[in-house]
């Protein structure tokens, strides 16, 4: 984790030439301290070479995803000519549901992060844009998105099994 800290312009520079885009890399590089958070307690031979190996990988990861992305899209005067993916009467009323438990989720979230979850998941704004606006740092905003997600996902689950929705416990507002 401190090799993520201490080069972190290193890093960022790094998945900067794979994405051509500063904004994608700093959104790569807060990923990677994410993921460092997770491998906590494992000590690699040389960290410097660990973090540039995870955020290249990472930048790789994320280029791949926006070339398929990119290929794949529908342009916009072809959204006319595809058909709902919804099969019946059931499985919209099931789909309703399951947002309806998304949005009372994201309803128990603190204010702030839940501005900062939608204006990131829905609007596409970087982090580095929300970290700015709010006053706060670039990793707060990616633990605040991750930590939203979590409980989105958690409500979703218990919703999808049957169990009552405040059985996870709310997501606390962060410093």
């Amino acid at each position: 984790m401190n090799a993520l800290i201490c080069n972190r312009r290193r890093l960022v520079s790094i998945a900067a030439r794979i994405l051509a885009s500063e904004e994608l890399a700093e959104d790569v590089v807060q990923d990677a301290m994410l993921k460092a958070c997770d491998l906590a307690g494992t000590d690699p031979n040389c960290p410097m070479s660990f973090a540039c190996r995870m955020v290249r990988n990472l930048a790789i990861d994320r280029a791949r995803r926006r070339r398929w992305e990119l290929q794949h899209a529908l342009p916009s005067d072809g959204l006319d000519a595809v058909e709902a993916p919804i099969a019946d009467a059931q499985c919209a009323l099931e789909g309703c549901e399951a947002l309806r438990a998304v949005l009372a989720a994201l309803d128990e979230l603190p204010e702030r992060t839940r501005r900062v979850f939608m204006a990131h998941r829905l609007d596409g704004v970087p982090q580095k844009t929300l970290a700015a606006e709010s006053g706060v740092s670039p990793t707060l905003v990616n633990f605040m998105i991750r930590d939203a997600q979590r409980h989105c996902l958690a409500r979703l689950e218990a919703h999808e099994h049957g169990h009552a929705a405040g059985a996870t416990g709310q997501v606390r507002e962060a410093a």
